[in-house]
């Protein structure tokens, strides 16, 4: 897994912490629930996405990040996760 932060794991801690605060533990993709006690490579755990991709120039900034579960960020996943995150946005 590729580190998207180009700080130590106590800013990462500090960063998580403000999203969950922010946010709450909810999947931006699906809405479901993320439970943080998962371990890292569970499907369900908690990650952070970039709303505007490193690789495009993004940053790692609070108003580019937002919480998701591993299966829905992960690159495989993402199209079909985009797609629900769409029809709850019409839905609401």
């Amino acid at each position: 897994m590729p580190n998207h932060y180009p700080y130590n794991s106590a800013r990462k801690k500090r960063i998580t912490a403000r999203l969950i605060e922010r946010d709450g533990l909810v999947c931006c993709f699906c809405g479901e629930l993320i439970d943080p006690l998962l371990k890292r490579n569970d499907d369900m755990a908690l990650s952070v996405d970039h709303i505007i991709p490193m690789r495009e120039d993004g940053n790692s900034r609070l108003e580019n990040l937002r919480l998701a579960h591993r299966w829905c960020n992960s690159k495989d996943r993402r199209t079909r996760a985009e797609k629900l995150e769409a029809r709850n946005r019409k839905g609401k």
